[in-house]
């Protein structure tokens, strides 16, 4: 069997190192090392590329951070001063009040006193209240009772007879006590 020649593709012994015709070599590596040197420059040089592209965006990225975070920064920078200024106006706000303090407790003491005095003045009034009321329900009782012996009088001296509960007056009194005449009434 006869092998081809690797680079003009005619019959060839097996053994035979080059080409007797075109004089290429038959050992493959020989043959296609320039093939290969080429691939491998290029993969070289494209791998390099790769990692010098990706350096730049990476330096490009950190660049355009550090930018980010100082503007960040001096934000948080005037919102600190703003905090800042706000906290002293609240510690002046604070002195302030402690300030007032003693006179608003001076003013509370006085407001408690007058408190204390219409609370006193309220209970004392209430009591009144309740007193009277307690004494208004006795005479409303006792004037009904009276009403009630005034109206038992009178039906009495109208009939001219003395009402049992009358019995208990004194004779001396009852003595005195004129029968009236029906006429008398009416006027």
């Amino acid at each position: 069997m006869a092998n081809q020649c690797i680079g003009c593709k005619r019959e060839i012994s097996r053994k035979q190192k080059n080409c007797y015709i075109c004089g290429s070599s038959q050992n493959y590596i020989r043959h296609h090392i320039k093939s290969i040197l080429l691939v491998a420059t290029l993969l070289i040089g494209q791998i390099t590329y790769g990692y010098w592209y990706l350096g730049q965006i990476v330096e490009q990225t950190e660049i355009k951070m550090a930018e980010l975070s100082k503007v960040e920064a001096n934000k948080t920078d005037s919102q600190l001063e703003k905090l800042r200024i706000l906290l002293q106006q609240a510690n002046d706000e604070v002195e302030r009040f402690k300030s007032n303090s003693t006179q608003a407790k001076e003013s509370i003491a006085q407001e408690k006193l007058k408190f204390d005095e219409v609370e006193k003045k309220a209970s004392d009034a209430e009591s009144r209240a309740r007193w009277l009321n307690k004494e208004n329900r006795k005479f409303q009782a006792k004037i009904k009772e009276l009403s009630d012996e005034l109206s038992l009088l009178k039906n009495s001296i109208a009939e001219n007879v003395v009402p049992t509960q009358i019995s208990q007056v004194p004779k001396e009194q009852a003595e005195t006590i004129e029968p009236v005449n029906s006429d008398d009434q009416n006027k």
